[in-house]
């Protein structure tokens, strides 16, 4: 298939599927989605394959398909506050870690994606423990610590400064430039997080 919205590229068991539509703010069609299925059947299909990056092209990015996340999160956390107050913080992010697993368990069997961790670098090896234990793990252990001790809604406000923690952590790591109206918006962001944790 010749892709015209997205672009597939492949090297050293590593396949990056990038949205190639910068002037739209990569947002997709009904031609980017047949195409990004296509090469993620690709990259199943191809048992040179380890670790798939997911991106788009350019600077401008749509933001569309991370709304729906933002009602699931107000019920994981509502429900996750009342939870962690029964059981506590840490059998609490056990539940949740176990649980996902056990529903990613037969779907990572069936597809045999455990063979091709093999292929892994020491990079990439740092980086599946990095998501494991940093972000997931230990991330669930604080978020939960936090609601054993604030409300829900003062927890979730604190949710709003990841974007500007990823930005400073990829200009101290990466080296990545950020523009006048990203700072702002930064600004803005630690503002109204003062401000709800104030009139709380």
């Amino acid at each position: 298939m010749e892709y015209k919205d997205i672009l597939y590229e492949k090297k050293d068991h590593v396949a990056c599927v990038t949205i190639n539509r910068p002037e739209r703010y990569n947002a997709a069609q009904p031609q980017t989605v047949h195409e990004l299925i296509d090469a993620f059947t690709r990259c199943a299909m191809d048992g040179d394959v380890g670790v798939v990056v997911f991106t788009g092209a350019g600077e401008k990015v749509d933001t569309l398909a991370e709304r729906p996340a933002e009602p699931s999160r107000a019920i994981y956390t509502t429900i996750g506050n009342r939870t962690i107050r029964r059981i506590g913080s840490a059998r609490a992010s056990a539940a949740v870690i176990f649980l996902g697993l056990l529903m990613f368990l037969p779907f990572c069997v069936a597809e045999t994606v455990w063979r091709e961790y093999r292929h892994l670098s020491a990079a990439a090896w740092g980086a599946v423990l990095f998501l494991g234990i940093g972000c997931s793990a230990l991330g669930y252990l604080l978020w939960y610590a936090a609601l054993a001790r604030l409300s829900a809604a003062r927890v979730a406000a604190f949710s709003y400064l990841e974007p500007l923690v990823t930005m400073t952590a990829a200009a101290a790591l990466l080296g990545e430039s950020a523009k006048a109206t990203t700072v702002a918006g930064g600004v803005i962001v630690l503002v109204g997080v003062y401000l709800t944790q104030r009139r709380k």
